[in-house]
């Protein structure tokens, strides 16, 4: 079986890790003797329109790329985004297609061609996709993570197209049932769904389990400094807990366009940021934590939440998109207006750390570490064997 893999999160030089989730699939779908073409596919703005987005959108440039992540060797396939192509994108749904379906007409020759696409992250690389695939023949399986089905698809101007992309795939996979109801909402009618989770490294997570008398009153945030990942809520949340538990501390761990102004908001508080870092660190981080704070406002399956409950972490997050899922009934997810969400979250927090409220860690690790990336993608096997009727 041969599978050409598409990453269209584009991990870059200042953001390492990003689309990690994917990656960690390739190595779990190797393992299993799948042949796998790992390929990136995305955009790169040029200088004069970075310069712009910065100014005008708030945007930070983009640093360059990377072929390399983990041990595996990405073919990358960067789009040229002058103005002139920003604006021809902003009118036609369809610009993509012309591109993408060239670059697919190269990268499926040479020896490469495969039994199947497999498209995480939909648009717009899913137009040019799916229009290739027609063509050839070739089945194609779309995997959702949640923006792109919570915000892109959320747009009047594209949301035709991409409901067409997600009905003629083979397959779509959803990585929560939440994801899924939002997309049935959106006009995407199911037909052809499918709900895999995301996973956690089982070598690196979850190795030593924790006991309660091992937990320091730390309370963490893993993950983009974003709006949408809710990091602008935290210098409340935190200097709440720190006010009603003074021996708390905190860790940021993470990277975004937030960070400068959430570093002068929490001067003052025992609060550490780390910016990016590997697999290895994050489980050594989670090991020192109590809990971890998940104030997003939209997600599809936060890795985070699975990786932390493997080390004894327990979450506590806002009632959005497949967080609750995610929990699986160890943690706490609360709902309500965005006046009242930091201080749900903290309060709750601060239960968690006086023992108002309590959790067997040893038993939710036991439960989490069970959700290995090797054990979700035999589901991922399990459907291209359906697929290709072999």
């Amino acid at each position: 079986m041969r599978i050409l893999y598409i990453n269209g999160f584009v991990p870059r030089e200042n953001v390492p890790m990003g689309g990690i989730f994917v990656t960690k699939r390739i190595q779990a779908l190797q393992k299993k003797g799948i042949q796998v073409f790992p390929y990136i596919y995305g955009v790169e703005y040029s200088k004069t329109v970075q310069k712009y987005l910065s100014i005008i959108r708030h945007i930070p440039p983009q640093s360059k790329p990377v072929c390399y992540q983990l041990d595996i060797e990405y073919q990358l396939r960067m789009s040229k985004m002058g103005f002139v192509s920003m604006a021809a994108a902003s009118f036609l749904p369809c610009f993509y297609e012309h591109r993408i379906t060239k670059m697919l007409e190269r990268d499926s020759k040479g020896g490469k061609r495969a039994d199947i696409i497999h498209l995480h992250w939909v648009w717009p690389v899913g137009i040019g996709v799916q229009k290739f695939c027609q063509k050839r023949e070739i089945p194609y399986v779309i995997t959702c993570h949640g923006s792109e089905i919570n915000i892109t698809m959320a747009e009047p101007r594209i949301q035709k197209a991409m409901v067409q992309v997600l009905e003629n795939a083979a397959a779509v996979e959803f990585v929560s049932e939440a994801l899924l109801k939002r997309a049935k909402e959106l006009g995407y009618s199911g037909k052809n769904a499918a709900v895999i989770y995301n996973g956690i490294d089982g070598e690196i997570f979850g190795k030593i389990l924790p006991t309660d008398t091992e937990k320091r009153a730390v309370v963490s945030f893993v993950g983009n400094l974003l709006p949408v990942k809710g990091a602008d809520r935290l210098p409340k949340i935190f200097h709440r807990i720190y006010e009603k538990c003074p021996g708390a501390e905190f860790r940021v761990i993470g990277d975004g366009s937030l960070r400068s102004e959430l570093e002068q908001k929490m001067q003052g508080l025992p609060v550490v940021f780390t910016g990016q870092i590997s697999q290895e660190r994050l489980a050594e981080e989670y090991a020192k934590s109590a809990l971890l704070i998940v104030p997003s406002r939209n997600e599809g399956y936060p890795c985070a939440i699975k990786e932390a409950q493997s080390c004894g972490v327990i979450p506590v997050g806002c009632n959005v998109g497949g967080i609750l899922e995610a929990m699986d009934g160890y943690g706490t997810a609360v709902s309500g207006t965005e006046k009242e969400i930091a201080e749900k979250l903290a309060d709750i927090a601060v239960e968690y750390l006086e023992g108002k409220r309590q959790i067997d860690r040893r038993k939710m690790a036991e439960h989490a570490v069970k959700n290995t990336w090797e054990h979700m993608q035999e589901l991922s096997v399990e459907l291209y064997h359906k697929i290709l009727k072999d």
